[in-house]
């Protein structure tokens, strides 16, 4: 029972990392560069403790369910 729970949290915390990255990506460069992060890495940073995506072998990349 804890596996699963522990697959639901991660999945949980996977689409709230999804969600953040489609909101750091309408920022404009300037404003991303402002807040210390480039457009190119926005997956790797939200979703660099995303237990879902380390699960899959995908972090940093916003793939998976």
């Amino acid at each position: 029972m804890n596996t699963i729970r522990k697959m639901w949290k991660d999945y949980r915390f996977h689409r709230l990392a999804n969600r953040d990255s489609r909101q750091l990506r309408m920022h404009s460069d300037l404003e991303l560069e402002d807040i210390g992060i480039s457009r190119y890495n926005i997956d790797h940073v939200t979703h660099s403790k995303c237990g879902w995506c380390e699960r899959w072998g995908s972090v940093g990349d916003g793939k998976g369910l």
